[in-house]
C-alpha cells in the first residue's frame, strides 16, 4: 500500500470535495493559507471572498438555505476573525441551516502563552455549535457529543 502524502490545507480541501462542497466565502488570511493554497488548485470549488467575516458568515448561512447545502465559511485569521463569526453561527444554529466554519490556530507550542491573537475560541462558541473540533498534529480531536473522535489528521 502506497502512502499519500499531502498538506493540511489540502486534507481540508479533499475533505470538502467528499462532502459535495462546490463553494466556498472566506477572507485570507495567514492562519489558513494552506488551505487557500489548496483550494486555488482545485477547480472542483469555487472561493468567494469577502470583506470580513460577519458578511461572509452570512453569505454561506445564505447559500445554505437557498441551496440546502452545506454553507462553508472560511475564517483568516486566528482568534478575532474566529469570533467575528459567532453572531452569524447563531443565526445559522436558529434557522437549522447547515453552516460549516473553518478556522485556522496559533501554533500549538504558542498556546494559552498569550500569543498575538490566541482566543479560546471552544468556549465562546460552545452554546452555539453542535460539535467543535480541534484539529492538530499532537492532539486528537474532541468532540462535544462524545468523548474523543479519532482523526484522520493527526
Amino acid at each position: 500500500m502506497t502512502a499519500i502524502t499531502m498538506t493540511g490545507g489540502q486534507a481540508v480541501v479533499e475533505s470538502l470535495k467528499v462532502n459535495d462542497v462546490d463553494i466556498v466565502v472566506g477572507l485570507i488570511g495567514s492562519s489558513t493559507l494552506e488551505i487557500l493554497d489548496a483550494l486555488y488548485d482545485c477547480k472542483d470549488i469555487r472561493y468567494i471572498g469577502c470583506h470580513d467575516e460577519r458578511s461572509g458568515i452570512i453569505m454561506s448561512d445564505a447559500y445554505a438555505r437557498m441551496k440546502n447545502k452545506h454553507g462553508v465559511f472560511l475564517a483568516g485569521q486566528a482568534g478575532p476573525g474566529a469570533t467575528n463569526t459567532i453572531t452569524g453561527l447563531a443565526q445559522a444554529k436558529a434557522a437549522f441551516s447547515p453552516v460549516v466554519s473553518l478556522a485556522g490556530a496559533i501554533s500549538s507550542e504558542h498556546e494559552n502563552m498569550d500569543a498575538f491573537q490566541d482566543e479560546l475560541i471552544q468556549g465562546l462558541e460552545e452554546g452555539i455549535l453542535p460539535i467543535i473540533d480541534r484539529c492538530c498534529y499532537q492532539k486528537p480531536l474532541v468532540n462535544r457529543n462524545e468523548k474523543e473522535s479519532p482523526s484522520p489528521w493527526c
